[in-house]
């Protein structure tokens, strides 16, 4: 009974790691002011930035709402910031800068494309497609998650078959 219910775990675990992207709805857009340095002429027009960054982008509408920005102003590492948003499953990261200002950009990174470099858009631009982006990123994800989906499920219809799929992993 209990190597029973430990298999039974098991295929839960597996399943719910499985659909977690296609389950996990979209987070918010994150708009980041992590690449303040120390030696930043003037951090508070960054950060100034970024909040009227956050204003016009909480401003279009996406889904049943607007789009929900957050501007992280912890004193961490870029590094660490950007890695927690990362695991949080945040789908736009937009990190700026005082060279992002000068030429009124944003460094945007997209959640469904991690192994892609990030990208520089004209500030208006980005907000005024902030929300076709999330179209985009989530039609990816699902298709990605779908695929994984079928790629990874397997019929078992008997005790058997579930221990021969499963027998490596109680063991």
């Amino acid at each position: 009974a209990r190597a029973r219910e430990r298999r039974l775990a098991a295929v839960g675990q597996l399943a719910a790691g499985v659909m977690h992207d296609v389950n996990n709805a979209l987070n918010p857009i994150m708009a980041a002011a992590y690449l303040l340095e120390t030696n930043a002429e003037n951090p508070a027009a960054v950060l100034d930035y970024c909040r009227k960054l956050k204003h016009d982008l909480s401003a279009q509408r996406y889904g049943d709402g607007n789009v929900e920005v957050v501007v992280d102003e912890r004193d961490l590492r870029g590094g660490e910031k950007n890695w927690g948003w990362v695991k949080k499953g945040v789908p736009l990261r937009v990190e700026v800068g005082p060279r992002d200002m000068a030429a009124s950009s944003v460094f945007v990174a997209r959640r469904d494309r991690m192994d892609a470099p990030k990208q520089s858009i004209p500030r208006d631009s980005f907000v005024n497609d902030a929300p076709a982006l999330l179209d985009d990123i989530q039609s990816t994800l699902l298709a990605r998650a779908r695929a994984h989906q079928r790629e990874n499920t397997r019929a078992i219809d008997d005790k058997a078959a579930m221990d021969k799929e499963f027998a490596g992993m109680l063991k």
